[in-house]
């Protein structure tokens, strides 16, 4: 700029543009919290699939062992020496 030429007068402030008014909508209604699950009486069983005295896994009977065991080997004779 020059010297002795007047500065511009500053350019004034944009003016603030008011908010959108809202259409006029219903009220939303909110429905009340419901569980997922139905609420389980303190006397039934948490799991009534399976009855308590049913094993958990039926295809394993209780009084077999889970492997079965091994028949017993008779030890290898060692060799002979020829007569």
């Amino acid at each position: 700029m020059e010297a002795g030429t007047p500065r511009p007068p500053p350019e004034p402030p944009p003016e603030p543009v008011p908010p959108m008014p809202e259409p006029d909508r219903p009220p939303v209604e909110i429905p009340p919290d419901q569980p997922d699950q139905p609420e389980i009486p303190p006397n039934e069983p948490v799991r009534p699939e399976v009855p308590p005295d049913r094993p958990e896994h039926p295809e394993i009977p209780p009084d077999e062992p889970d492997y079965p065991e091994r028949p017993e080997v008779p030890p290898e004779e060692p060799d002979r020496p020829p007569l």
